[in-house]
């Protein structure tokens, strides 16, 4: 498996040679920002647990290439506050932002399909800017 290790976060590229956030390396990141492109190829999802537990993050800006929040990529990031998506659809799987309890805004101009338990727990959500496409009945 390649891996590449770009702004204090690990990406992994898949068989379809295309990117993925693999994990966090830097736990003192506050703000991040994913390309969109890596050596000329995109971005495409955030990995599982990528940013799980992260102690200080509070602010995520993903490019239009990321078109999946994998299950659990920032449960429990208890500071995460803001979450921009650039992209054209995005699927939100469950357990995504479990536990972001300070969050408050999730943005994006997407149709947006979003799983089970994605925000659970995220009782400051006070913005949610999207056009949902499928919303589960526990979402």
């Amino acid at each position: 498996m390649s891996t590449i290790n770009h702004d204090g976060v690990e990406y992994c590229l898949t068989r379809s040679n295309a990117w993925f956030v693999y994990k966090c390396t830097d736990k003192r990141l506050t703000r991040v920002e994913i390309p969109d492109f890596i050596h000329g190829k995109p971005v495409i999802a955030i990995g599982q647990m990528a940013f799980r537990h992260h102690p200080h993050l509070e602010e995520v800006y993903l490019p239009e290439t990321v078109t999946e929040i994998a299950q659990h990529s920032f449960a429990s990031c208890n500071c995460l506050k803001k979450v921009m998506c650039s992209a054209r659809e995005i699927h939100v799987a469950t357990g995504a932002f479990y536990g972001c309890s300070e969050l408050t805004h999730f943005i994006t101009q997407a149709f947006s399909s979003i799983d089970a338990e994605a925000f659970w727990c995220c009782h400051n959500l006070c913005a949610m800017h999207t056009q949902i496409t499928h919303l589960d009945s526990h979402a």
